[in-house]
C-alpha cells in the first residue's frame, strides 16, 4: 500500500475491514486509535455491539409491554379489572425504557471513545 508523504501503513488497519494511512507523529496508544478509525474497528467495539444487545432487549420489552396492554384492553371492558391489569405492567414497561436508555448510553459511550 501506497501512503502519503508523512504516514505510513497501519499493522492494525492491514489486518481490518479496510486499509488506511496512519500519521507518523502519532505514537503508542494513539496509533491503534487512529488506525482502528480509519478501519471501523476500535477497542472499545465490545462495549458498542454489547449496548446493541441491550437496546434491542429494552425494545423488544417496550413492545412486549405494548401487546400486553393491547391485548388487555382488547379482552376486557371492566374499568377496574382493567386498570389493575395495567398498574401490573407499568414496572415492566419502567425496566424496559430503562434498559434500553442504558444500551443507548453504551452505544454513545462506545462510538465517542
Amino acid at each position: 500500500m501506497t501512503c502519503p508523504r508523512g504516514s505510513r501503513a497501519g499493522r492494525f488497519v492491514e489486518f481490518g475491514i479496510g486499509s488506511g494511512c496512519c500519521p507518523l507523529a502519532v505514537r503508542g496508544p494513539r496509533v491503534y486509535r487512529t488506525c482502528s478509525a480509519v478501519c471501523g474497528q476500535g477497542d472499545l467495539e465490545p462495549v458498542l455491539l454489547a449496548g446493541i444487545v441491550v437496546t434491542l432487549i429494552g425494545i423488544l420489552g417496550l413492545l412486549g409491554c405494548a401487546v400486553a396492554a393491547f391485548r388487555a384492553r382488547r379482552s376486557m371492558r371492566e374499568g377496574r379489572v382493567l386498570a389493575n391489569r395495567l398498574r401490573r405492567l407499568i414496572p415492566w414497561n419502567l425496566a424496559a425504557l430503562c434498559v434500553s436508555t442504558i444500551g443507548l448510553a453504551m452505544v454513545i459511550i462506545g462510538m465517542i471513545l
